[in-house]
């Protein structure tokens, strides 16, 4: 990797003119001289390539040994991120369906998969090796990472500086960065982030130098690649990262003149053209799930100024060691609570390695340092956050620069400042470069190479071992996972018939300490089942898609169980067990299973023995899985009483005191929706619904009690009819609680009868212990 001082490597001095054999020997020679360049770029990359994998593996040597079952990572974003691989390349290779939609997860209404953080290119790109296993897959896109982004920023640096001794520094800087090593541990999206300095690469190539169309379709693809191998928040990062460098050169008086040619803004064209043409696969569903109803709201569903707080960086995680290092993670326990609040999202240490490089470079040629200068102080205070933070999570209230960002329309999709360090990293990389380069001028002028690889040899070392470390012992084992699909959905796979899944627990819940390990297992067990489940996991979430979750008592009862009482909250006072039933019946739920390695014995003993009063005896059980057939409950069951779906989010609950005394009540709102299935009285009445397709009808009894809250209020309750609505029942509410109760015609079976729970007046209603019955 011999670095280069001229920038005119390759090109001959103008010669007099010395005849024909003359010409002839200098064409030779300076073709002779172009080969020679061509190899020696071809060969520093190979060796920067190879020196950046290998010390990835040996850093992570523990996942070397394990590739097939080990994974570096934990929780649910793992799982989502194992299964994100296995969809991809399932899709492409076997099914040929759509690889933007999945049914497979938050059945039956599924899920747009734009919205999730996958990498369907990587994913294609190791679908051999996961004839090996998923995981095996996985582990390669992991090592992958760490060379590509080495050698795409050795590219980048060796192209500035022009010495491939400083470049090697500047890869090393950038791939195992403390933040790269982090996000890499549990997140497949940034594992790549190499194209983001590549993409930077071609962008000034296209500015700089000629073939401008050249470098424009680089630039395309590379945006490409750095969207859909890493995902769209890269794209957007890559975005604002071009357009500061634009914005650099354009203000400085020595390359404002490059942009009068005419030709570099033709090549901005292409650039963009390249980009939409290699990536419209992707691009068209992408648009299409940002602008399909609820679309923007469900990308921008985490996109609060309190949550960019929490994905900052405080001041002081610049400058104190990671707790993913390898080597020092004991050392941080002194101050673990500047990363309390979520330790992935808010590491930005630098490494004093690099601020000797960098300070290094800034005093021996601060003129080549300016631009870089400028790009690392706006995204080093971009990764801030809105408001700063100088160590633990208590925002000082001094705003920042994210602060501006968080309000342009569409950028909010990277709503994680932190990961603006990308950007930061490329910086503090190409400065120590610099750095590194005017080190090795003084020994490059003794001609002694010996010592200057004995430098670049040290100054990696001292690097690795403060920012990267080595993943060893207990601190292996924290961060890796060793992945294992039950047995149960291994014979799943070979089951022909149509049916869904309801695992349990499945809601995510955030009291518990990895809150979507549970939903994460699910959705990647799919992989190996092909059957759907109900909810999922895949990292932003939609409440559309997690709404028929809370139509099931019991899916909701095992949440509130983690969360200390087991209960299922709802204004309707009925038998649950006849809800559930019902809700698994019209979702098509054939198997009922219980993760055991999420629930403590207590838990499990409960959620065994609630499931067992439902659906009988387990149909099967091993150390991870106790599973359940909905069939023989279902079948024994279902329209045989009542059962209502009360839509949860037409309603609110509402504490209030009545004669001093507390009491819960449900405020309908939107209106307030219950849907009742009234059932059938016998047999008779089911074959003659069968064979007759005819409306069979019981009286029922409808009763509650009600209260007015706040004001007199009408409550009006209606049922939609062929014009409009049928009022069934009405009443003047007031601040005395009153017992109501009327009888009504319903309808049998499965069509429902729609309840709407409507209001007027000063106040609102409060309703409580609502039920349905036979006629009395």
């Amino acid at each position: 990797m011999e670095g280069e001082t001229s920038t005119n490597i390759g090109q001959s001095e103008p010669q007099r003119s010395a005849g024909p054999a003359a010409n002839t020997k200098r064409q030779a020679n300076a073709m002779g001289m172009a080969s020679d360049f061509k190899n020696k770029i071809k060969m520093k990359h190979v060796y920067a390539a190879a020196l950046y994998l290998f010390i990835a593996l040996v850093i992570f040597s523990p996942i070397v040994s394990n590739m097939s079952t080990t994974a570096p990572g934990t929780g649910g974003d793992l799982y989502s991120n194992l299964w994100g691989i296995w969809w991809a390349s399932y899709t492409v290779f076997h099914t040929h369906g759509n690889l933007w939609y999945t049914y497979l997860l938050f059945w039956p209404v599924g899920s747009n998969i734009a919205y999730y953080t996958f990498s369907p290119i990587g994913a294609i790109l190791t679908a051999p090796f996961q004839a090996i296993s998923v995981t095996f897959a996985y582990d390669i896109i992991f090592f992958l990472g760490f060379l590509l982004s080495g050698l795409s920023m050795f590219i980048l640096a060796d192209y500035i500086v022009k010495n491939g001794y400083a470049a090697f520094i500047a890869g090393i800087i950038f791939s195992f960065s403390s933040f790269h090593v982090a996000m890499s541990i549990g997140h497949l999206d940034w594992m790549n982030i190499g194209f983001v300095p590549l993409a930077l690469y071609f962008f000034i190539r296209m500015i700089k130098d000629g073939h401008k169309y050249v470098w424009a379709v680089g630039l395309g693809a590379s945006f490409v690649l750095a969207t859909f191998m890493g995902d769209v928040e890269q794209g957007i990062l890559t975005v604002v990262l071009l357009a500061v460098v634009f914005i650099c050169y354009l203000l400085n008086s020595s390359t404002r003149r490059l942009f009068k040619n005419k030709k570099l803004w033709a090549a901005f064209g292409v650039a963009i053209v390249a980009a939409f043409i290699i990536g419209a696969w992707g691009w068209i569903p992408i648009i299409k799930g940002y602008t399909a109803p609820g679309g923007a709201a469900n990308i921008n569903s985490r996109n609060t100024l309190t949550n960019d707080v929490e994905w900052s960086s405080p001041i002081l995680s610049f400058l104190l060691p990671s707790p993913y290092n390898g080597l020092l993670y004991k050392l941080t326990s002194g101050y673990s609570s500047i990363y309390s609040v979520d330790p992935d999202e808010r590491i930005a240490y630098i490494g004093y390695t690099a601020i000797i490089l960098v300070l290094f470079g800034l005093w021996k040629n601060f003129k080549a340092s300016k631009l870089w200068i400028v790009v690392a102080l706006f995204f080093g205070w971009m990764v801030l956050g809105p408001y700063v933070q100088v160590g633990q999570y208590i925002s000082s209230g001094v705003p920042g620069i994210y602060y501006l960002y968080h309000f342009i329309p569409g950028f909010g999709v990277l709503q994680e400042a932190d990961r603006f360090y990308v950007a930061f990293s490329i910086a503090i990389a190409m400065l120590s470069a610099i750095g590194m380069k005017s080190l090795l001028e003084r020994f490059n002028s003794m001609g002694n190479k010996t010592n200057m690889l004995a430098i670049v040899g040290v100054f990696t070392v001292l690097f690795l071992a403060e920012s990267a470390g080595v993943m060893t012992g207990a601190f292996a084992k924290a961060n890796t996972t060793v992945v294992t699909v039950p047995a149960f959905y291994q014979e799943l796979g070979n089951y022909t018939a149509n049916f869904s899944i309801l695992q349990l627990p499945i809601i995510i819940n955030n009291n518990v300490q990895y809150p979507d390990l549970a939903a994460g297992q699910a959705t990647f067990y799919t992989s190996a089942s092909h059957k759907p489940i109900l909810g999922g996991y895949g990292g932003r979430i939609n409440l559309t898609e997690q709404l028929p979750l809370f139509s099931i008592p019991l899916a909701v009862a095992v949440y509130n169980l983690q969360n200390g009482n087991a209960s299922y909250a709802s204004p309707v006072n009925e038998n649950y067990t006849a809800q559930t039933l019902l809700a698994l019946y019209n979702y098509n739920v054939g198997f009922v299973v219980v993760n055991r390695q999420v629930l403590n014995t207590s838990e499990l003993n409960y959620v065994g023995s609630l499931a067992e009063s439902i659906f009988g005896s387990p149909v099967y059980v091993d150390n991870s899985t106790i599973v359940f057939s909905t069939e023989q409950a279902i079948n024994s069951s279902v329209y045989r009483s009542y059962a209502s779906y009360p839509f949860l989010t037409d309603w609110e609950e509402v504490e209030t005191f009545i004669n001093g005394t507390s009491v819960v009540l449900w405020e309908p709102v939107s209106p307030g929706l219950i849907s009742v299935f009234a059932p059938y009285q016998n047999d008779t009445n089911i074959l003659y619904k069968a064979f007759s397709s005819g409306v069979y009808r019981i009286n029922t009894t409808i009763s509650f009690d009600a209260v007015a809250l706040g004001g007199p209020t009408t409550l009006l309750i209606e049922t939609p009819s062929e014009s409009s609505y049928q009022t069934l029942f009405s009443a003047n509410l007031t601040n005395t609680p009153g017992h109501y109760e009327f009888n009504v015609s319903m309808v049998s079976g499965p069509d429902g009868n729609p309840l709407l729970f409507v209001y007027g007046g000063e106040g609102v209603p409060g309703l409580s212990n609502i039920t349905f019955g036979e006629k009395r």
